[in-house]
């Protein structure tokens, strides 16, 4: 799986944000989505797959200050990774 991000400069950091593809949709588990507001998302985004055809990862995203030598929890953000073939 080829993932995408953007990076964009803050000053001396760098962040590195995912984005979201045809293939490939990042949802943040620092909120209170329910199991249902997942699947209409992946329904919203992919109306012609079955649901056998999308996976799912769990992803530990080092996204804040990466190119910074300390290492900080709060740099990371954990992502539910929806994906299908192309």
């Amino acid at each position: 799986m080829g993932y995408e991000f953007r990076y964009e400069k803050d000053g001396q950091m760098t962040n590195c944000f995912p984005v979201d593809t045809a293939t490939d949709m990042w949802i943040p588990l620092s909120g209170d989505k329910s199991l249902s507001e997942i699947i209409e998302l992946a329904k919203e985004k992919w109306p012609e797959k079955d649901f056998s055809e999308i996976t799912m990862d769990s992803v530990n995203h080092h996204q804040y200050s990466i190119y910074y030598d300390l290492h900080d929890y709060s740099d990371y953000v954990q992502y539910l990774v929806l994906s299908v073939e192309e």
